[in-house]
């Protein structure tokens, strides 16, 4: 590859080329900053997609035997700058099973509609705010997906997390192998509470009200704003 130092500096003064005529136009620095972010964003999904069928092409030079292209299908994936899209192969081995190297080798999941960094987002957005609130954010200088997106991303962070305490309790439990921990508290607190909800429209016989009960455990306490 060429200098990269080279290549920023290109880059950089294309940016720097496009935001002045930007600027020219601009009312005042807020019109001018998310202009500037609108466009350094969907040059970067643009780049992003080319990047990504550079590395299919590569992979395709070496695939490995048994593979062969059926055919080059386009993909379009949500993400923080924006929607990326690329084309990318589709291979069938010898037993007629399908394959896309590119996924396998950026650990993009087959038939995912929303890249890993935007996932991350929702989640992260999501646990403060509304789903329709995290999908807002996510648009504001990225892609646009619905809440119910927002709400797969949660459960599929939260079906991850349930995953790794298994495997932790299974290797702990069952194999005696104590799990690695970035620090080793003296005294560990735990609490526990519930908070009752109403039913709508129960079924007839059924409960009308239940209890969700909810348990922490922290290694102590810090003091913001006059608040422990």
């Amino acid at each position: 590859m060429a200098n990269d130092t080279n290549q920023k500096a290109r880059a950089i003064d294309a940016l720097t080329d496009s935001f002045a005529e930007i600027a020219l136009a601009s009312p005042d620095l807020a019109a001018l900053e998310s202009d500037c972010i609108d466009l350094g964003h969907e040059c970067i999904a643009a780049a992003l997609g080319r990047a990504l069928e550079a590395l299919d092409d590569a992979l395709m030079a070496k695939r490995p035997d048994g593979l062969s292209v059926h055919d080059r299908r386009p993909r379009i994936l949500a993400t923080e700058v924006g929607d990326v899209s690329f084309l990318v192969r589709r291979y069938r081995d010898r037993f007629g099973c399908d394959a896309y190297l590119l996924a396998d080798r950026l650990d993009i999941p087959y038939g995912a509609r929303v890249s890993p960094g935007a996932s991350e987002f929702l989640v992260w957005a999501a646990s403060m705010r509304s789903y329709a609130a995290a999908a807002d954010l996510l648009a504001r200088h990225g892609s646009r997906v619905d809440a119910s997106t927002v709400m797969n991303a949660l459960r599929a962070a939260g079906d991850a997390c349930e995953e790794e305490d298994v495997a932790a309790a299974e290797s702990l439990y069952g194999d005696g192998i104590v799990p690695d921990a970035t620090s080793s508290p003296e005294e560990i607190s735990i609490e526990a509470d519930g908070t009752w909800f109403s039913v709508q429209r129960p079924e007839e016989g059924a409960p009308r009200r239940f209890e969700v009960k909810a348990m922490c455990a922290y290694a102590g306490k810090e003091e913001r704003g006059g608040k422990t």
